[in-house]
């Protein structure tokens, strides 16, 4: 074989063993490369999954916290109003109770004012309910000596009653003592409740026919108002009284 030929060969084979080299090392860059991102990349990768799964809970929550600061916020006014309202509705009670109160010392004053004049003394006493101011005035201040006829000295004391009530609602009622030594009216009124309502009718019409009670606004009642709801300061009702009570429970 000539040299020529020789030479020719071993360049082939040369350049054949460069290809092969060439072919190995990208591949194997390939490989190195492909292990190099499977190796940060994965767990690159499943580090932001983590991460991202991670926000979105806390996101959840976050909302949740947000939804329970929102709630209890809404519950806080429910409860800020409600004690405003009550604060309100007690202090409604108390100015009420503080007006009655200087009403029931006014009717007092004007009746303890008619009282000293009156050549019977005692007998008189006001108390007061939720609502209304009653005076209790004994048989002997208002009736003469059993009778059902209303005395001049009766007549002051109930006319001066309606001045103080100002033009309120009142209620006449009658307590009769079942001992008293009245056999003419027991005659004409044999049941207790003929004699209280008889005696609750005549106080009622001099009530409207000499002191100007409105006609609307007085009525005459066989039932005396509740003693357990009625708070006496000072002097009881006497064991026969003629009960007035004036309604105060409309507004001023």
């Amino acid at each position: 074989m000539a040299e020529e030929d020789l030479q020719s060969l071993g360049s082939e084979v040369h350049a054949g063993s460069g290809r092969r080299y060439g072919r190995m090392l990208a591949w194997a860059l390939g490989i190195l490369t492909l292990t190099v991102l499977l190796a940060y990349y994965l767990p690159l990768s499943q580090a932001h999954g983590e991460l991202l799964q991670q926000h979105q809970a806390l996101a959840g929550k976050a909302k949740e916290l947000e939804q329970k600061v929102i709630q209890a916020n809404t519950a806080a006014k429910a409860a800020e109003a409600r004690r405003d309202e009550l604060e309100a509705h007690e202090k409604q009670k108390q100015d009420k109770a503080a007006a009655l109160k200087q009403r029931s010392e006014s009717v007092r004053s004007a009746l303890n004012a008619v009282l000293q004049k009156s050549a019977k003394k005692g007998g008189g006493a006001v108390g007061t309910s939720s609502d209304s101011v009653v005076v209790a005035l004994s048989d002997a201040l208002v009736f003469a000596p059993r009778k059902l006829d209303v005395t001049p000295d009766g007549e002051k004391l109930l006319c001066e009653i309606q001045k103080a009530s100002g033009g309120r609602p009142l209620t006449v009622s009658a307590v009769v003592d079942p001992k008293a030594n009245i056999p003419q009216l027991k005659s004409t009124y044999p049941g207790l409740w003929q004699l209280t309502a008889a005696r609750a009718a005549s106080v009622a019409e001099e009530l409207e026919s000499k002191c100007g009670a409105p006609r609307a606004r007085l009525r005459a009642s066989s039932l005396a108002p509740g003693q357990s709801k009625v708070i006496f300061e000072g002097a009881k009702p006497a064991p026969a009284h003629v009960a007035i009570e004036i309604d105060f429970s409309e507004a001023s």
